[in-house]
């Protein structure tokens, strides 16, 4: 099978002050919070937002499996609504230590391009430092749309780890590497493990798809 080379980029916001709010509001734009176990909900965003970036590791799960993890996990699930339409999802998910990782996040494809995506961003990642984080985190790739590497920066997010792998066609690992950003310290423990979580890898699960 032939091999995709996947570039990750792991983003991180330390303070609440390095958050950078949007140039301009989105009249009409609302976000509300669901109920955590709102399996069904997160179901659906998953497979209408993913589609176009293959987000595969959970398409075949099954009711149950989506229930298990849904209920296992300290998830914030929050929803981005155009005039009443569903617009975008996120997920927030509480780590051990403090840290929030924002394990989803995405527009659905008919709102892309309209400024949606900055706005609901900058709202996702406030809440993740309501919840109490030390420290909010993210990851996205190659795979994504090409103004989400973009529009986490411009958010205050900054990128502290890229890595790169080889997959086949049905998303299996061939190789690995791992180089630090400019500057950045090496996080190896803490990266690997972020890697091998669920919810956490771009292609398979993670944060990705962000749209101006």
């Amino acid at each position: 099978m032939a091999a995709l080379k996947v570039t990750t980029w792991h983003l991180e916001m330390a303070a609440p002050a390095q958050l950078l709010p949007p140039s301009r509001a989105v009249r009409g734009l609302e976000v509300r919070e669901e109920m955590p176990g709102d399996r069904a909900l997160v179901r659906r965003f998953y497979l209408a937002v993913g589609e176009n970036y293959r987000w595969v590791d959970r398409r075949s799960w099954s009711a149950e499996q989506w229930s298990a993890w849904a209920a296992g996990t300290a998830l914030t699930i929050l929803v981005a609504t155009l005039d009443g339409r569903e617009a975008g999802f996120a997920v927030l998910d509480v780590q051990p230590g403090g840290e929030v990782e924002m394990a989803y996040f995405g527009l659905l494809e008919e709102f892309i391009g309209r400024g949606i995506g900055s706005a609901f961003l900058f709202e996702t990642t406030r809440r993740a430092w309501a919840l109490g984080a030390r420290r909010v985190r993210l990851h996205t790739c190659s795979l994504d749309h090409p103004s989400a590497l973009p529009g986490y920066r411009a958010r205050g997010f900054k990128v502290y780890e890229v890595t790169e792998e080889e997959r086949t066609d049905d998303d299996a690992v061939r190789a690995r590497w791992s180089s630090s950003a400019s500057g950045a310290a090496r996080r190896g423990a803490e990266c690997a493990a972020a890697s091998t979580k669920g919810g956490a890898r771009c292609g398979s699960t993670g944060t990705r798809s962000l749209t101006a």
